[in-house]
C-alpha cells in the first residue's frame, strides 16, 4: 500500500558493515574490509530476513545468488502463498529491489534510464519511495553502538553482532 504496488511483501537491499578486527579470513583482503547483510524489509520497518556473513566486496547480486533467500524463492519454496487477483490478472507476491538486482519472476526492480514522463519514470518513483523504510531500517542498525562504525571483533563475531543488533531492532518496534 506505501507505493500503490498491490502484493509487494517487502524491500531487498544489502548493507555493508565495516570490520576491523584481526582474523585470517580479512587478513588476505586487498579491499577495504567489510561484512555484507541482506536485507528484506517491510513498509513497518521490520526486518523480515537477514542473512549476514557474506564478504563485503562481494556485489548484491553475488549475495542474492549465495543465499537461501533466492533459492527458496526460486523453488517457490518462499512468496507463493498469496496471489491476488486485480482485473482477473493473477499477482503473485513479490519483492522490490534496487539497482545491481536482476529482473526475476519473484523480484521487480527499476528501469535503467527511463525516459522523462515515462511510466518507467514512474515506477522508479515508486520504487524509490518503497525503498524508504530499508534505507531507515539501514540507518537504525547503524545508529547501534557497535554498529555505528568499523567493529571491532572478528568477523564471526561481527556477524553476530549484525544479527543480534537486528533481532534488538524488530523487538523495539514491537
Amino acid at each position: 500500500k506505501l507505493g500503490g504496488l498491490p502484493n509487494c511483501c517487502g524491500i531487498i537491499n544489502c548493507a555493508r558493515f565495516k570490520v576491523k578486527g584481526s582474523d585470517s579470513v580479512l587478513k588476505y583482503s586487498h579491499l577495504e574490509d567489510t561484512v555484507a547483510a541482506q536485507l528484506v524489509v517491510d513498509a513497518s520497518y521490520r526486518i523480515l530476513s537477514i542473512t549476514a556473513g557474506f564478504r563485503g566486496n562481494k556485489s548484491n547480486l553475488a549475495v542474492l545468488n549465495s543465499s537461501s533467500l533466492y533459492k527458496d524463492a526460486e523453488t517457490g519454496a518462499l512468496l507463493h502463498t498469496r496471489t491476488l487477483y486485480i482485473n482477473n490478472v493473477a499477482v503473485p507476491q513479490y519483492l522490490i529491489g534496487g539497482g545491481g538486482y536482476p529482473l526475476l519472476p519473484w523480484l521487480l526492480v527499476p528501469f535503467a534510464d527511463p525516459l522523462g514522463g515515462s511510466s518507467e519514470e514512474n515506477f522508479n518513483n515508486v520504487v524509490k519511495i518503497m525503498c524508504v523504510p530499508m534505507l531507515k531500517t539501514i540507518a537504525s542498525l547503524r545508529g547501534w553502538g557497535v554498529l555505528s562504525g568499523p567493529i571491532d571483533a572478528e568477523f564471526k563475531t561481527a556477524v553476530a553482532n549484525i544479527g543480534a543488533c537486528s533481532i534488538l531492532h524488530n523487538m523495539l518496534l514491537a
